[in-house]
């Protein structure tokens, strides 16, 4: 139901990421076309042109942010109201095999956890793989050796990350399981 917004959030997306690319490269134009030719003219041409790709990335980031935050706060409404509707639904008999705080953490704690990963989380990770795919593209066109570096470096640097995630991640789902229980305790 939110495709358009989601669209549209995507969109700025790819415009941010790549205004964030062009950045470097509007540097590099204001220090080579700029200071490089010592002509005011050049300098003040390529500074514009600097500054109006900071403006599209400042107006990209805002109206992705916006977008993937507030299709993040609908989509939430809408899985509350289903799962609401689902929990009223359910004969008495689940209720007394269930306890009441434990229904309660799942309706607040577990859907507010999903609603950090698709308003925050989700477009994060997208942005950051465009910016790297984009980076990395730029660092293979600039120097190839360097790029092989570079990726021979980051294997190394993040296979640890990827055997403390997986811990982290049976961690986190103990953690929501505790918060569940302590809940229930309470209730």
């Amino acid at each position: 139901p939110h495709k358009w917004r989601i669209a549209a959030a995507l969109t700025a997306l790819v415009v941010a990421a790549a205004a964030v690319l062009a950045l470097g490269q509007g540097l590099k134009s204001v220090i080579d076309s700029g200071f490089g030719s010592r002509n005011p003219q050049e300098l003040d041409t390529a500074l514009v042109a600097f500054v109006g790709i900071a403006i599209v990335m400042a107006v990209a980031s805002y109206l992705r942010f916006f977008l993937m935050m507030t299709t993040g706060e609908r989509v939430i409404t809408d899985i509350r109201n289903a799962v609401f509707g689902h929990v009223l639904r359910q004969p008495p008999a689940f209720f007394e095999s269930r306890q009441t705080g434990e229904i309660v953490s799942r309706l607040t704690n577990d859907v507010t956890l999903i609603e950090s990963v698709i308003g925050w989380g989700l477009s994060m990770f997208l942005r950051n793989l465009l910016m790297m795919t984009g980076a990395t593209a730029l660092l293979v066109v600039t120097s190839p050796k360097l790029a092989a570096l570079t990726l021979v470096g980051t294997t190394v640097a993040l296979a640890p990350a990827l055997f403390l995630g997986r811990r982290v991640r049976r961690l986190a789902r103990t953690g929501q399981d505790r918060i569940a229980d302590v809940a229930a305790y309470i209730d």
